[in-house]
């Protein structure tokens, strides 16, 4: 299977098989799995952030099968990069700014908010774990 699947496709997937009725987001991948299809999706949006309190920072990704591009979501300590698949060593943005235009709009979709403008709020504290929290609790 060479097909563009997440993480969150797999609960989807599994309720689907056990005919759970669900209003899950991700995908149903099992007719990739099953040779159905070929194809769910023909890009992947991906993110990450640095864990921290307030706004978040970090990035976000889109591939499809000719390009990669990432750009940084409240940070100014990196630069934006496009790359033409599998090069990931040249960056093409100056090249093609009609393909930047085109995944970052891929991008926005998926967050539902300007790139330019972007908020997210992280909680990424350090929290004990429930069972150290039991643990406290009994004494």
């Amino acid at each position: 299977m060479d097909a563009y699947v997440q993480s969150h496709d797999v609960m989807p997937t599994l309720l689907t098989m056990l005919e759970v009725p669900h209003r899950c987001e991700g995908m149903n991948i099992w007719p990739l799995a099953t040779g159905e299809k070929e194809v769910l999706r023909p890009w992947v949006v991906n993110g990450w952030a640095g864990g921290s309190n307030g706004n978040a920072s970090g990035w976000a990704s889109v591939m499809d099968d000719a390009w990669l591009y990432y750009c940084p979501i409240g940070r100014d300590d990196t630069e934006p990069a496009l790359f033409a698949l599998p090069d990931e060593e040249h960056d093409l943005r100056e090249v093609h700014p009609e393909v930047v235009a085109k995944q970052r709009a891929r991008i926005e979709e998926v967050i539902d908010q300007p790139l330019d403008s972007v908020r997210f709020n992280e909680v990424c504290g350090p929290a004990p774990a429930p069972y150290q929290r039991w643990l406290s609790a009994r004494g």
